[in-house]
């Protein structure tokens, strides 16, 4: 008996179905790429970020015997001295509005409801930004600074000022080239937003809410 062999026609797959997975793929696979490079790229500015608050902390503290410091060590002087350190934060909200103004007047989005706020989003989200981070900083300083006593410890508060202004010139110009960029400036505010707010949890919980009052 002769064998019938079944011979199965194979269906031909539709090209643009082929074309759409292919396409699909490459999209996967491209977003995949950019997130690990964006993840890597983050990762070395969160290191170099720690590494710069680190060092500046240290030299600051343990050899800051060039930054003045009030002779009073009362709480209004400390709170005046921290209020005049606090200046140089301020100057970034004011530059940032600076330049939401300037972009306004330069450009069609000098009428907010025109539909060209686009042009000014970039500035207005650093603008925002920078004020948030200045009120968190500037209520925890003005806090932590009733604690301090010593001339190292008050040192702090110039240090962490410096700090913020570093971070938010290196926040602004890291923004305007490429959003990814603008990790390194970030991470500076939050590390010394996160040190100010520890440093007072522990006065509170260590030296009592009426410390040197």
């Amino acid at each position: 008996m002769s064998k019938r062999v079944k011979q199965t026609e194979k269906i031909p797959e539709d090209k643009t179905l082929v074309n759409m997975k292919t396409k699909e793929n490459g999209k996967d696979i491209k977003n995949e790429s950019y997130w690990n490079k964006g993840f890597s790229v983050f990762l070395c500015q969160q290191i170099l970020a720690l590494i710069t608050t680190g060092s500046i902390c240290y030299v600051g503290y343990m050899h800051g015997g060039f930054i003045p410091t009030p002779n009073n060590r009362d709480i209004p002087s400390k709170l005046a001295y921290t209020l005049r350190c606090l200046v140089g934060p301020l100057c970034t909200v004011a530059f940032a509005i600076v330049k939401v103004g300037n972009m306004r007047c330069l450009t069609n989005a000098s009428n907010p409801l025109s539909g060209n706020e686009d042009l000014v989003q970039v500035w207005k989200c650093i603008l925002s930004n920078t004020l948030e981070q200045l009120v968190v900083v500037a209520v925890g300083l003005l806090s932590l600074s009733t604690f301090l006593s010593t001339e190292q410890e008050v040192r702090l508060i110039p240090i962490a000022c410096s700090l913020f202004v570093l971070g938010r010139i290196a926040f602004m110009r890291g923004y305007t080239i490429k959003p990814l960029y603008r990790a390194f400036g970030m991470c500076i505010n939050f590390q010394v937003l996160l040190v100010v707010l520890i440093a007072n949890i522990l006065c509170l919980s260590f030296r009592g809410i009426a410390s040197e009052l």
